[in-house]
């Protein structure tokens, strides 16, 4: 119960679902920590996630997994408490690979390059998209240099991160998307309702984070590459014209 309210973003439900253990004796496993560290994580709530983490060992005798410790650098690290996310990391006594990605998409969320490259360093088997989120760091920070550096040693190491897809299914037919695809039969229409999206998004007061493309190019060329990611072409397609 707690991981099912966890996933739908209903902390204080999955909170007092643990409450309520405690009151009927009822011990809480491992899978329940995760759960509540989850519903902290999908809702920001650090300061319970931060308590609930020390209460696997102080009231409970219970040592952290792997799964706690990411859910834990994952809630601090979207909280901007990034530096503490190391810090847990640094104290953990098993080997904690595949957090270092959490860390590092911190990293570049509240621009911390040097974290980012300790983070990168510390990351067994690189891909694709780990290089992709460093070099995305070094555009935010405007270090055009650091960036095409990360690309080059992608080019040089034949590593490519696959292109993003979202797939929508309408009338039982599932029709597919890839980040800048134009071929869909639909296209001209598909783009006048994301259009029509983009313009009441930016009268809303939304601008989007042209910082992390890439390329050294004009504020429109960085907007254009944004707004056809596969997700909106989708969801452009989803919605009716005439809401839009």
């Amino acid at each position: 119960m707690t991981s099912g309210l966890a996933i739908h973003g209903l902390a204080t439900d999955a909170i007092a679902i643990f409450l309520k253990m405690e009151v009927e004796n009822v011990l809480p496993d491992s899978i329940t920590f995760i759960g509540l560290l989850t519903a902290c994580t999908h809702c920001g709530m650090v300061e319970e996630g931060r308590k609930y983490f020390d209460y696997m060992t102080s009231r409970y005798s219970m040592q952290p997994q792997l799964e706690h410790y990411g859910a834990m650098v994952d809630l601090l690290g979207r909280a901007g408490h990034v530096e503490e996310a190391y810090g847990i990391i640094t104290t953990m006594t098993i080997e904690p690979d595949v957090i270092w990605r959490a860390l590092l998409s911190a990293c570049i969320t509240y621009r911390k390059p040097e974290l980012g490259e300790v983070a990168t360093g510390n990351i067994s088997c690189l891909k694709g998209g780990d290089y992709v989120l460093l070099s995305n760091m070094y555009c935010s920070l405007e270090r055009w240099d650091s960036a095409q550096r990360v690309r080059e040693i992608m080019e040089k190491k034949g590593v490519c991160k696959n292109q993003g897809k979202s797939w929508l299914e309408l009338a039982g037919v599932i029709h597919q998307f890839k980040a800048g695809d134009m071929s869909h039969p639909e296209i001209t229409s598909i783009n006048m309702v994301l259009g029509g999206l983009n313009q009441r998004t930016k009268l809303e007061g939304f601008l989007p984070a042209t910082e992390l493309v890439l390329m050294d190019v004009s504020e429109e060329e960085k907007e254009g590459n944004l707004y056809h990611h596969s997700e909106k072409l989708a969801l452009a397609y989803g919605i009716p014209s005439d809401l839009s």
